[in-house]
């Protein structure tokens, strides 16, 4: 289930990248072939760009293609590589655990925010001054929190025994 939802937030963030590049190809065309350039283009790209690398990082840790030291897992023994992947596991976990905790106060300081009028989510303060920062908040909440249970599943795989190959049949 965690394989499904992280290679489905992957896809997301293709679709996302997909529609950031669409959109600079408009920019381009709009700002130079008519000479009406949007004050929207920008921001929402980079918030397309934010929400993608987010969103990827667990469908990575699914394939197991994240960037390790190889030299010191590769050549050790079997019972170090497991020894490793435990450590890698602990060291991850209390990471993303730090990191979700500080992101999910940001998301929260950003979306709800009240002043004497009502509700004012925190605004992106350029000329299109959308309410992004919220967005791309949760998403990186979500992107957490889908890496850290796709690091205990790969982990527990790794403990049973099983690699990536299976996981990736699994699906």
């Amino acid at each position: 289930m965690i394989g499904c939802l992280s290679e489905r937030a992957s896809r997301a963030a293709a679709w996302a990248i997909g529609a950031a590049a669409a959109l600079m190809v408009a920019e381009v065309v709009l700002r130079y072939g008519f000479g009406a350039p949007t004050v929207w283009t920008a921001e929402l790209v980079t918030a397309l760009c934010a929400v993608a690398f987010f969103l990827g990082g667990a469908e990575a840790e699914r394939r197991d293609m994240h960037i390790r030291i190889s030299v010191i897992r590769e050549g050790a023994p079997r019972w170090r590589r497991r020894l490793v992947d435990l450590l890698t596991l602990v060291v991850g976990l209390v990471f993303l655990a730090g990191l979700a905790w500080g992101a999910a106060r940001q998301f929260w300081g950003s979306a709800f925010r009240f002043d004497a009028t009502g509700w004012r989510p925190e605004t992106t303060g350029r000329a299109w001054n959308v309410p992004l920062p919220p967005v791309v908040r949760a998403a990186f909440v979500a992107g957490i929190v889908l890496l850290g249970l796709q690091l205990i599943v790969r982990s527990l795989r790794a403990a049973l025994g099983r690699d990536a190959a299976d996981a990736a049949r699994d699906r």
